[in-house]
């Protein structure tokens, strides 16, 4: 089925998603992709549009959509409250799903710092069923290192940034927005994102599983930890990215499996 294009949330705040419903037969279960910030949800587009399509395949509702303030919702990413936004914008993409779709299990998957956005949102709603955290950051303090450092003005160029705002592949990111980062830390949360997690590691810096799958263990969390290949290929130049096909048909299994 095609997609379908959706808006949801607040009417001077909106947020433009589109529905891929399931085939049949249908689950009667959604999932929620949650993109990365920045330049790298130009670079991972197309994985999140095939993984939406072979899920809605699989019999999943799926919702993909763009934060506020990011890709075509409203808002600018020199407006306050950015962290604040985006995470309620991953809740308010939770409602839509289960009004759109009529489903009461969601589950949620992301990259980067979409992973590290969406254990933040489901924490806080204690009733996600599962969680797909694909090369996740611990923490935004750690994510907020790697725009500073591309963020580079020539010499001789003038800026018009207020001091400490950096800007970095086109995007913007204000001191506001960097501390708001700061205050992000996968380890520290009040309670379980999920009943299960997958941590997929990345496969250019195999470093083994890291604290995250123990923590979440601890926590009463059935998590689990695969290294399967792709991110550095999705992580390319948007016009040069490369899709792992396999890896994408290991996760939608590990939906299907978790969610059975």
């Amino acid at each position: 089925m095609a997609a379908i294009p959706v808006v949801f949330g607040p009417v001077d705040a909106w947020c433009f998603g589109w529905l891929h419903p399931a085939n049949a037969p249908r689950r009667g279960e959604g999932i929620v992709l949650c993109r990365p910030i920045g330049y790298e949800a130009n670079c991972t587009y197309e994985i999140y549009t095939q993984l939406a399509e072979r899920l809605a395949h699989a019999g999943f509702d799926v919702l993909r959509f763009d934060y506020h303030g990011t890709g075509d919702s409203a808002g600018s990413d020199a407006d306050t409250g950015r962290v604040r936004a985006w995470i309620d914008s991953i809740r308010l993409a939770i409602q839509k799903l289960k009004q759109l779709a009529g489903v009461s299990s969601i589950s949620l998957f992301g990259v980067r710092m979409g992973a590290t956005l969406a254990a933040h949102a489901a924490s806080g709603l204690r009733d996600v069923e599962s969680l797909v955290m694909w090369a996740p950051g611990l923490t935004g303090r750690a994510f907020s290192l790697e725009p500073r450092s591309a963020s580079v003005v020539r010499i001789g160029q003038e800026s018009n940034l207020a001091p400490d705002d950096i800007e970095a592949f086109g995007h913007l990111y204000t001191a506001e927005t960097l501390q708001g980062l700061n205050t992000l830390d996968c380890q520290r949360l009040t309670s379980a994102p999920a009943k299960r997690i997958m941590v997929i590691g990345r496969d250019d810096m195999p470093s083994g599983e890291g604290p995250l799958p123990a923590r979440y263990r601890e926590m009463g969390v059935d998590a689990t930890y695969a290294t399967w290949p792709g991110y550095a290929g999705m992580m390319r130049h948007p016009h040069e990215a490369m899709i792992e096909r396999a890896t994408l048909d290991h996760i939608v299994d590990w939906y299907c499996t978790a969610m059975a």
